[in-house]
């Protein structure tokens, strides 16, 4: 009834350690979005554990954003994550929505910058990582954003799956066999 939430993380590092702290961050989302959903407070306790769990130095790009039931609006904050894009249906425009704050683990005070969209019939909110970015290849050159941008350009009137199935694609092409470097 307050909504629908959809979080993507990406710890720095691989291994234990890395494997480790998304696992507490996962934790710590589900026990934090039962008492309090919004989302300076989610972010900030799994800042917080962060800060005070490891001796190490550890960081986690992170965003947050949460749809209204009616799926006419959508808050959203990044810390130091890739920012989304929304596809405009009706005018063909492909915004990004920005949201600036340091990754968690950095710093104490976590200065979130949240935004509020809203969203029109046909409109499309495309939330990802940056292995998508960083796809690579056979010449071992990245995708990037440009090319990223201009893929999601191309998404125009397709449902969710059909947008998720051409980036793909459109990804796989560009790749031409070679392997995938990261998520």
């Amino acid at each position: 009834d307050r909504g629908i939430g959809l979080v993507i993380g990406d710890v720095s590092g691989h291994g234990m350690a890395a494997g480790l702290l998304m696992v507490m961050a996962k934790s710590c989302l589900v026990n934090q979005v039962r008492t309090s959903p919004g989302i300076r407070d989610v972010m900030g306790a799994i800042n917080n554990m962060i800060l005070e769990s490891f001796k190490k130095k550890r960081l986690m790009t992170f965003q947050y954003a949460v749809f209204t039931p009616q799926g006419d609006r959508m808050r959203f904050a990044s810390a130091g994550h890739q920012f989304p894009y929304l596809y405009r249906q009706a005018t063909g425009e492909l915004e990004e929505i920005e949201s600036i704050s340091y990754p968690l683990g950095v710093r104490r005070q976590l200065d979130l910058d949240p935004k509020e969209v809203e969203l029109h019939e046909g409109d499309c909110v495309i939330l990802f990582t940056d292995g998508l970015v960083e796809a690579v290849n056979n010449e071992n050159e990245q995708l990037g954003y440009d090319r990223l941008r201009e893929i999601f350009a191309q998404i125009d009137s397709c449902s969710a799956e059909e947008a998720v199935d051409l980036i793909m694609k459109r990804i796989d092409e560009f790749r031409n066999g070679a392997g995938q470097v990261d998520d």
